[in-house]
């Protein structure tokens, strides 16, 4: 959507296709609404077009950067010679003996596009999006399985949190019983001293 607009009812257009509803297909209404509508009463959408183009902008640095990317991994990959199609007939003779011996050699290997691929690497297609959907799949699940062993590694922690405060607060606890205990022996000692004295 390059000029989105929004007519009467609210909704919003890319304008040459609600001028070609409007004008060329004699619809002198709205499409959703079937409210009537000119070519006058359509406003551009700023907010739709802003968005749009933030979108645009951001989807755009998207593929730079996957493209810089791209080009670190293809640094490595060795680049496959292309000749050009023969002038002439004894060319394309030379060619074609040249290329038996590749073939018997086992230095061929085919692509698309005009010409003969003589290298001893294979073929090796340009990754596309889709041959980078795997590489982007495996990099998500590593990422999943950081934040879960971050989990597990909070989650223990809070365990361990809780064993300790509860080991406190049982010791506490028993060392509060033993001095009650103590107090309660010490002063039922001083009572039998003062009942025998």
């Amino acid at each position: 959507m390059n000029d989105p607009v929004v007519d009467l009812c609210a909704h919003s257009f890319e304008r040459s296709a609600i001028v070609d509803w409007i004008e060329e297909k004699g619809n002198a209404c709205c499409p959703i609404s079937r409210k009537a509508l000119s070519v006058s009463d359509l406003v551009t959408n700023h907010v739709l077009a802003e968005r749009i183009e933030k979108w645009q902008w951001r989807r755009e640095m998207t593929r730079t950067e996957q493209w810089k990317q791209l080009d670190g991994q293809l640094a490595g990959t060795p680049s496959i010679p292309r000749q050009n199609t023969p002038d002439s007939a004894d060319e394309a003779e030379n060619l074609r003996a040249g290329s038996m011996q590749d073939v018997e050699l086992g230095r061929t290997s085919f692509g698309r596009g005009r010409g003969r691929f003589g290298t001893k690497q294979p073929y090796q297609p340009i990754p596309s999006r889709f041959m980078l959907l795997p590489q982007e799949i495996a990099s998500l699940d590593r990422q999943r399985s950081k934040d879960e062993e971050a989990k597990m590694l909070r989650r223990k922690s809070w365990q361990k949190l809780i064993c300790i405060s509860l080991t406190i607060t049982t010791l506490l606890v028993f060392a509060g019983l033993a001095i009650a205990k103590g107090l309660l022996k010490a002063r039922e000692d001083t009572e039998l001293m003062d009942d025998e004295v």
